[in-house]
């Protein structure tokens, strides 16, 4: 009976800290407070399996191998901290497929240079597609 009341009783959150000590001792503290934590990753990769929302990530670390990485799991961009105090802009996101150009960033299409109008689900799918064509290739 008291197991079924904390579980009604649990709450769902998502923890992003790339510090693995005080990722670990917050996931501790929120579990014993009846949290679900969510990995970023896991959430990370249900985004790019269904949107194309652009997604950034500002971190303070900043070895090639954490962009890779985070690049790796689906990001757009990867900015490291300190940044400059002009606020930090993804360079725009540029999806082939053929003759199609896809800019993420304005959300235009284009097939050999002449503009496609798109509706937004439209759109979206396309992104998916040739997105998941840019990870096959690779």
């Amino acid at each position: 009976m008291q197991e079924e009341s904390k579980k009604m009783n649990t709450h769902k959150i998502l923890l992003v800290e790339d510090d693995a000590e005080i990722s670990e001792m917050l996931t501790n503290y929120l579990s014993t407070e009846n949290y679900e934590i969510a990995c970023a990753v896991e959430v990370m990769q249900y985004i790019r399996k269904s949107s194309v929302v652009p997604v950034i990530i500002i971190s303070a670390k900043d070895t090639e191998a954490d962009k890779t990485l985070g690049l790796g799991l689906g990001a757009d961009d990867y900015i490291t901290k300190p940044f400059s105090n002009n606020p930090p802009i993804a360079a725009p996101v540029i999806l082939t497929a053929g003759d199609l150009v896809m800019n993420l960033s304005d959300y235009t299409v284009t097939e050999r240079g002449t503009p496609v109008e798109l509706k937004a689900k439209e759109f979206d799918k396309w992104c998916s597609i040739a997105k998941q064509k840019k990870r096959t290739d690779h």
